[in-house]
């Protein structure tokens, strides 16, 4: 028969005691694995509602386009919905790297991670077009791009820097990410503008101040140089430049006409002083010389004669039979008459220089009255005894 060990009490008590350490750490490796499944599970629903919230942010964002070909931006567009956007799209969410082990919470964390670097990509280009468009506008009277309305007409502002455009243009073709789109075209076609308005009127201005010395037009204007500069104001679109430069031509056309009105004045005297006849201003500030004769000569705005009006010669009057002789009566006497009658309504003068003289002085005072311009012609009449008679006519214009 064997015998039975016994165990003594301390044995139990350690015996005891590993059990229950066994059960703790048993019961601790559970809850820990429980903790960490719960944990997971968290992290997941709140991956799934950054995702969630990302997604709805990329409606709002695909809403700042005008329409689906996501070119032009919405008219609706400011910068402070821009900005309010951009705090959206960035706002943080902590990555939990320790949770990526697990292969569905990774993928879960990838495809977030990659919606937002889309998003934030295409916010970039929304953000880019608004800054750019903006600035471009800022280059002219009004806005020269709305949405996807493009208005060419609108005008520059007359204080631009010279290299407004020009930097423009450069910063655009470095910085814009997007080579083309309906946008992009617009973007082009608004700098061009811009460029060609601002050169024209930098030219304008040149040509302009150029015939002035001050608020006074230089001696050496002449009307060339007055059709240049006012050809190209025509290019100006800028109203409070174009306005002022319209006030400076004012001056230089006083000037230009000033010069060609006494250029012809001075030739037709010469003219009058050659064939013995008489000056007569026109409305155009142009001279007429006229003479005896009838005939007349225009001195033109650069000083030019051209004989306008020929010579009247008077026509030979129908010879008639004599009546026969009657010894026994008396011969008359025959009497003047005129050989071409003069059939106007002027006043009548024996005298050529009277009638001249007498012009002179009325126009004269009618100057004193009057704004505007006179002129005067004197007509002749051939009388068959050879004896003249001169009819005056008078014209008034007023202005």
């Amino acid at each position: 028969m064997k015998k039975t060990k016994k165990v003594g009490r301390k044995a139990k008590v350690g015996i005891g005691l590993g059990i229950a350490f066994a059960i703790v750490i048993g019961i601790s490796i559970v809850a820990a694995n429980n903790n960490h499944q719960s944990a997971v599970k968290k992290y997941q629903a709140q991956l799934t509602q950054e995702t969630q919230r990302l997604s709805g942010l990329k409606q709002e964002v695909d809403k700042l386009y005008l329409n689906d070909q996501k070119d032009f931006l919405a008219q609706e567009v400011t910068g402070e919905k821009l900005t309010a956007m951009e705090m959206k799209i960035n706002q943080n969410f902590a990555i939990q790297d320790k949770y990526a082990k697990d292969s569905q919470v990774g993928q879960a964390t990838a495809e977030m991670a990659n919606l937002k670097n889309e998003l934030q990509a295409d916010f970039l280009v929304i953000n880019l077009k608004y800054n750019f468009q903006e600035k471009a506008n800022s280059g002219f009277e009004k806005e020269v791009l709305l949405s996807d309305a493009y208005n060419p007409e609108i005008a520059v502002k007359g204080d631009n820097d010279e290299s407004f455009f020009t930097t423009l243009k450069e910063d655009f073709s470095n910085d814009f990410p997007v080579e083309n789109d309906a946008w992009v075209s617009s973007m082009n076609k608004i700098i061009a503008n811009g460029e060609t308005q601002l050169a024209d009127l930098t030219t304008a201005q040149e040509k302009v101040s150029a015939l002035l010395i001050g608020d006074k037009a230089k001696e050496n204007v002449n009307r060339a140089s007055y059709d240049e500069a006012n050809e190209l104001l025509g290019k100006v679109k800028d109203s409070a430049t174009k306005t002022k430069l319209v006030n400076h031509l004012k001056i230089v056309l006083a000037k230009v006409d000033q010069v060609e009105k006494e250029l012809s004045k001075s030739q037709a005297e010469k003219k009058a002083l050659e064939l013995g006849g008489v000056v007569a201003e026109n409305p155009d500030g142009t001279f007429t010389v006229k003479v005896v004769d009838g005939s007349e000569y225009l001195a033109d705005k650069n000083g030019n004669i051209t004989q306008t009006v020929v010579a009247k010669v008077p026509e030979e009057p129908t010879p008639t039979t004599p009546p026969v002789s009657n010894p026994n009566q008396p011969t008359e006497t025959e009497i003047p008459y005129a050989l071409i009658p003069y059939t106007g309504f002027g006043e009548l003068f024996y005298d050529f220089g009277q009638a001249a003289t007498t012009a002179q002085e009325r126009i004269d005072k009618w100057h004193e009255s009057y704004y505007g311009s006179a002129s005067y012609t004197i007509v002749p009449e051939q009388w068959s005894d050879g004896t003249k008679r001169y009819y005056l006519e008078i014209t008034y214009k007023k202005y």
